[in-house]
């Protein structure tokens, strides 16, 4: 899924997800983030946000294996 848009005040917005998996191998991944840039209301109010979340693994009959990556970069001045 992607999904953009904006508005008012230099608003600029930018979703994504995916995620799936293979049965016969065992593996799974997905993958999330957010951009958010506004100049806000106010003079020297904007906002900037940046965060992604990912995650891939494999799960067998005994084992299961994952590695999970977190980030986030923001600014707010509301």
């Amino acid at each position: 899924m992607l999904q953009v848009g904006g508005g008012s005040f230099g608003r600029k917005i930018a979703d994504f997800e995916h995620g799936g998996g293979r049965f016969d191998t065992g593996w799974h991944w997905y993958g999330a983030g957010q951009l958010f840039f506004e100049d806000g209301w106010r003079e020297t109010s904007p906002s900037n946000v940046r965060q992604f979340f990912g995650k891939v693994g494999r799960q067998r009959e005994r084992t299961s294996v994952g590695l999970t990556l977190g980030f986030a970069n923001n600014a707010l001045f509301g």
